[in-house]
């Protein structure tokens, strides 16, 4: 993950470069393909320019996550990479100013760009929303009948009868691809294949061991915490319980 931050960030450095060069022109979408009368209404300096300025700005930020995710700081990390889409959203917006195709006479924005504008707001609040969610910690619930996962996005009830063994694990098996779940650095929540096709449900925090495995006829579960003490707690909880069920 923060290699791939890092290596976006120099991607954008370059093409903020680039974009300003006439030569260049083509990479701003839309604009190599328009016909000459709308090309002409195009402040295409004072664009490029501008989209310059906002792939650096961009690199910036990719950068200030890279480091607050080394940094281990998964809150920073969120709020971070949140000031991007806020930043897509100003740019589209403000792009219009130099694109004399997307007003009308008296100088209001056209309706497809009113349209495109709500429509970017909504995606931001729900992409922001959601991921949110997803960096919540998990939490369990022990009763006589089942253990609760309690998670916002994938908590669920396990009974006592269908779990077949508990484990505490110091490796993660490695995780081959995510089939219905939710990724955020090192969180990952949700259904997964692991390492031999093996699928399991994961409320993870990877890196920070231990784990707890819970084997299930319908597959394996497991949970852990960044703090080790509340993986422990959890799992002395979980096996208390297994003990005056058997």
């Amino acid at each position: 993950m923060m290699w791939a931050l890092i290596g976006s960030a120099l991607l954008l450095i370059v093409l903020g470069a680039l974009v300003r060069r006439p030569n260049w022109y083509w990479l701003i979408s839309g604009y190599n393909t328009m016909s000459k009368e709308k090309k002409e209404k195009v402040d295409i300096k004072g664009l490029s320019a501008f989209l310059g300025n906002m792939l650096y700005l961009m690199a910036a930020i990719f950068l200030a996550a890279s480091i607050a995710y080394l940094l281990d700081h998964p809150l920073i990390f969120l709020g971070i990479i949140s000031l991007t889409f806020l930043q897509i959203i100003y740019m589209l917006i403000k792009a219009q100013k130099y694109d004399g195709n997307s007003k009308n006479p008296d100088g209001s924005y056209k309706l497809h760009v009113k349209l495109l504008i709500g429509f970017l707001i909504m995606v931001f609040i729900g992409v922001g929303a959601l991921m949110y969610v997803s960096m919540l910690p998990v939490n369990i619930a022990v009763n006589d009948q089942y253990l609760q996962i309690e998670d916002v996005l994938y908590g669920r009830k396990v009974k006592w009868e269908e779990i077949e063994k508990v484990t505490l694990e110091d490796e993660l098996p490695k995780i081959e691809a995510r089939t219905n779940g939710a990724s955020i650095g090192e969180i990952h929540k949700g259904n997964f294949r692991l390492e031999g096709k093996k699928r399991a449900v994961l409320f993870v925090v990877s890196n920070h061991p231990p784990y707890i495995f819970i084997e299930r006829k319908q597959g394996l579960i497991i949970i852990n915490d960044k703090d080790q003490e509340v993986t422990m707690e959890f799992y002395n909880r979980i096996m208390e319980k297994m003990k005056s069920k058997n």
